[in-house]
């Protein structure tokens, strides 16, 4: 008879419920297809760090998950939410013994993760998911990523943690993509859509090129269409921008939409045009070309070598 693993996923947030479809769209696919198709081997039990904003137990597709409901509290709050996960971990721990520890993002989550797993003597394993890969990661020193089991998302989010910080001990293994999400999507439809943006609006996304790519694209097409789906700080830039050069009627912000959605406007969209500056692995390139279109970014994050894919090294090259 195979024991089944007692696998803790430490993470930052997680859906508040099966609803809460745009939460770290990749991690819910992993997590939903480990329990899937794993059951039979591992006991998966989620701990979210900062969201849901509630703390307390609850269930996600079966899976049992436990919020701290940290909220972003900055020191000395968040010292309250690590203790409240340490005690939580240490009581699941009594209950049922932790075999392995997967912490998501190297901050926080791989901080309280290497202690649980020296108290419990869980295998700690660690998963480069985005900035936390750049210099400005502060846990950097604390965590000591030289002596961690890591998992990165890209080649590019490996080459930059080596270079970096000097690692030597990363795995790279690429996001997946859930074939379910698009099994009841019509991919032949009329694409009404000539450019699409999917992302947060913050500067780093750098939105503000998307608009004037598109407003000199619209000199040459005059019947260009296009859509920039997402919400943030720089919602109310891109509208003034959009004002500006007379994009009203072509260029519209969709703001906040639930991933369904998204994935239903991908399916009548050409092109996806990402401008951001970076990514660790950017998982909306597997879902566009998943929905049948084309993509264009910068080099950043993992961007398949295929048909439709282009990766610019400069504006003009995009």
């Amino acid at each position: 008879m195979i024991m089944r693993k007692n696998v803790v996923i430490l993470t930052p947030g997680f859906p508040v419920s099966e609803e809460d479809t745009t939460c770290i769209p990749s991690l819910q696919s992993l997590i939903l297809e480990l329990h899937t198709h794993h059951r039979d081997s591992i006991n998966l039990h989620v701990v979210a760090f900062q969201y849901p904003f509630i703390s307390g137990k609850y269930t996600w597709h079966g899976i049992p998950c436990w919020s701290a409901g940290g909220s972003n509290k900055k020191f000395p709050g968040k010292w309250e939410t690590w203790l409240s996960v340490m005690r939580f971990l240490r009581k699941l721990h009594q209950q049922t013994p932790i075999d392995i520890v997967h912490a998501f993002w190297l901050n926080e989550c791989t901080l309280v993760g290497k202690w649980i797993s020296k108290l419990s003597g869980a295998k700690l394993v660690c998963h480069a998911m985005g900035q936390d890969v750049l210099p400005s990661n502060k846990y950097m020193k604390y965590i000591k990523p030289k002596s961690l089991n890591i998992i990165a998302v890209s080649d590019f989010a490996a080459e930059k943690l080596n270079s970096h910080f000097k690692t030597s001990n990363v795995k790279v293994i690429p996001n997946g993509i859930n074939a379910d999400d698009f099994r009841t999507l019509h991919l032949n439809d009329e694409r009404h859509t000539d450019i699409l943006g999917v992302g947060s609006l913050i500067p780093l996304k750098n939105y503000e090129l998307f608009v004037k790519l598109f407003s000199e694209l619209k000199q040459i097409y005059p019947a260009l269409s296009g859509r920039i789906i997402g919400d943030g700080p720089q919602f109310a830039l891109l509208e003034k921008l959009i004002a500006q050069n007379q994009l009203e009627k072509s260029l519209l912000l969709e703001g906040h939409l639930s991933r369904p959605d998204v994935l239903h406007l991908m399916t009548h969209s050409k092109i996806l045009l990402h401008p951001s500056l970076f990514e660790s692995a950017g998982y909306v390139f597997l879902e566009a070309l998943a929905a049948g279109m084309k993509v264009v970014s910068f080099k950043t994050g993992y961007l398949p070598n295929v048909v439709g894919a282009y990766a610019c090294d400069s504006e003009e090259a995009m």
